[in-house]
């Protein structure tokens, strides 16, 4: 049974790609923060983890002494805010969560990562065009983009595929509240993208169908950004 490490699996993506794992027989391992996983699945496994903590991250790294033939690097946070007005306190949590914490989880694991296996970094197509009142995480998620080009060459030694999926506006409270804003006429396929649909890419980049795929930013967002 292939095994998998999804962090931040009890947020709507994140959980979305656990189920989509466990419905193809992954043995599943999710981390989560604050809000606990409700998945109920003898396959699946959840852990406590704050990915924009050192202590945290070497605990889990400890305690769970097992290979993965996946890893994918979910968790992220946003805290909206013009330009002007966000604080340094702000800048340093977001980047310690969608940054900081890729960066080291991913180094803790090096070798726990299994030949042939995939990394996949969750970015945004805010890393892309920048986000109009999220600067620290635009910021924080082209960073991401840049990380999963170095990490694909560090790990091509073991012929682990490094990818990064970006997703566009994801169907979900904020964004359905969203809909009138000016950004959804520039949509092409004029809607939201949902969470299967980005979980299913990243089920197909984890895949042997995709093996000759790797330090690419895949977007999936209708056409918003191309």
């Amino acid at each position: 049974m292939k095994r998998v490490l999804i962090t931040g699996s009890s947020g709507l993506i994140g959980s979305e790609i656990a189920n989509l794992y466990l419905e193809a027989d992954w043995e599943v391992h999710g981390t989560f923060f604050q809000n606990t996983n409700k998945i109920n699945n003898s396959n699946f496994f959840p852990h406590k983890l704050d990915v924009s903590n050192k202590k945290s991250m070497d605990n889990f790294n400890k305690k769970n002494a097992l290979n993965f033939d996946t890893l994918i690097n979910n968790a992220g946070m946003n805290i909206p805010n013009d330009f002007d007005k966000i604080s340094l306190e702000d800048w340093d949590k977001i980047f310690s969560v969608n940054l900081k914490g890729v960066f080291y989880l991913t180094q803790l694991l090096k070798d726990r990562i299994n030949s042939n296996g995939s990394i996949i970094n969750i970015a945004s197509f805010s890393g892309q065009v920048g986000g109009p009142r999220t600067t620290h995480y635009a910021a924080s998620k082209a960073g991401i983009i840049s990380l999963t080009q170095n990490m694909a060459r560090f790990f091509a030694e073991k012929s682990i595929c490094v990818n990064a999926v970006s997703p566009g506006v994801i169907e979900s409270e904020l964004a359905n509240a969203a809909k009138n804003l000016p950004i959804m006429k520039d949509i092409l396929l004029n809607r939201l993208g949902t969470a299967r649909e980005v979980a299913e890419l990243v089920f197909f980049l984890s895949s042997d169908k995709s093996r000759y795929i790797t330090a690419q930013t895949i977007n999936i967002n209708g056409g918003l950004y191309f």
